[in-house]
């Protein structure tokens, strides 16, 4: 079994994620959504993972992933007038929210099936759905989960 690294677990992860309808996929921090100012939504960012080695002995590496995932503010027509989803009811938002999740959900799907033996999802899924977010006033879910990879071998 080949090394995995985090620069092929993110690219991994991008192919798996631009599959399921992430326009942009980026890797690092906050302070990178949309700092171009030019992002195509939807977008996911991944945060740089931790890590853990409970035998370091073993293979096996126990990674904590966080996911952000960002679709621009909905705006409806009610009436033939342009009204934000915070001024209208929240089918919009819950629509906005079932479908980040639904796309993630795939795209881990996808990542653990083109990738067998090489990711293994463990424990719970932590998701949070957030509103309002940064000068896009941006709808999203941040997403944690715990993902076991395939590392390398330390002789001890």
């Amino acid at each position: 079994m080949a090394l995995r690294d985090l620069e092929h677990l993110s690219t991994d992860i991008k192919a798996a994620m631009q599959s399921n309808g992430f326009n942009t996929y980026k890797f690092g921090y906050l302070g990178e959504i949309n700092a171009s100012h030019n992002t195509t939504y939807p977008l996911i960012l991944l945060l740089p993972p931790t890590s853990q080695f409970n035998d370091v002995s073993k293979n096996d590496e126990l990674m904590t992933l966080q996911f952000h995932l960002f679709e621009q503010e909905i705006i409806s027509l009610v009436n033939d007038v342009s009204m934000p989803i915070n001024q209208q009811n929240s089918f919009d938002l819950e629509r906005t929210f079932d479908d980040l999740l639904q796309r993630f959900k795939g795209g881990i799907h996808t990542l653990v099936k083109n990738n067998e033996h090489k990711y293994i999802l463990t424990g719970s899924w932590d998701i949070e759905r957030v509103s309002q977010e940064y000068n896009d006033s941006l709808v999203g879910l941040i997403i944690t989960i715990k993902l076991s990879k395939y590392t390398h071998c330390l002789n001890v």
